[in-house]
């Protein structure tokens, strides 16, 4: 993975240069608590050294996520890289329309994971058994998912762009919330951006978050020692202030 290779090769550069001796073809641990969709731009939560097995409860929690869509097109893989399958117009479609639909997605609710996803099938990823035309829509099982808010903003009947803000659990597909909140109004869209705005305790941008905002890491920063070791930290205390604030939730409960 290109994020956790570059962050290696800093920070292992760093230690070597300040005596830290690895031993034979030990490396630095850095790894990851979850991939993006391709299109898809956001939060990526990386653990090093012994943060790796930390990993999953970091990564654990609800995820946030302001995704883009466009009405007109439905695509084979649910994006705009996919291929063309349905057309519909939109000219009926309101703000009001879109978010009563998204009102009928919220919840606990049963998604059809797109076929063009990495689930595995039989030992296989599903989009190598879509792109050899072995598997379609209606041979996907459907799959218990939480969205627990979904809010259309910014509607533009003229493009027939809109945003969409979403809180959900793990394994939530947002392109597919996109394709069913549009086929819910008699239409059709494909998903055209994507940013993750959360994952668990941290947040970058989410007007209803529950904890300190994190300043991320971007690419720029990847060869910066100083801002590596400056955002361990405040996701250390992030993370400590996320647990203290459970701890005093359960005993008020209590």
């Amino acid at each position: 993975f290109a994020v956790c290779g570059k962050l290696r090769g800093t920070l292992e550069g760093y230690l070597k240069g300040h005596g830290h001796r690895f031993r034979s073809r030990s490396r630095l641990k850095v790894g990851h608590g979850g991939t993006l969709d391709p299109l898809a731009v956001g939060m990526l939560v990386i653990g090093v050294g012994t943060g790796c097995r930390s990993l999953q409860e970091y990564s654990s929690g609800r995820k946030g996520y302001i995704g883009r869509g466009k009405l007109g097109v439905e695509t084979d893989t649910q994006d705009s890289e996919g291929s063309v399958i349905k057309s519909s117009e939109w000219s009926h479609v309101t703000t009001e329309a879109l978010q009563k639909a998204a009102e009928s997605l919220t919840g606990n609710i049963m998604q059809a994971p797109p076929i063009y996803s990495a689930l595995k099938k039989n030992g296989k990823r599903m989009y190598e058994l879509a792109r050899e035309g072995k598997i379609e829509e209606k041979d996907m099982e459907l799959r218990p998912a939480v969205v627990h808010r979904l809010e259309v903003r910014d509607f533009d009947a003229a493009s027939g762009e809109f945003e969409l803000v979403v809180e959900c659990g793990g394994g939530t597909y947002v392109r597919t919330l996109i394709v069913d909140l549009a086929r819910a109004v008699g239409s059709a869209a494909h998903m055209v951006a994507l940013e993750r705005t959360r994952v668990g305790h941290f947040a970058t941008k989410d007007d209803r978050a529950d904890a300190p905002l994190v300043t991320p890491v971007c690419e720029e920063d990847f060869s910066n020692v100083q801002r590596l070791y400056e955002a361990m930290e405040e996701a250390h205390a992030v993370r400590q202030a996320a647990l203290e604030r459970e701890a005093m939730a359960n005993e008020a409960r209590e």
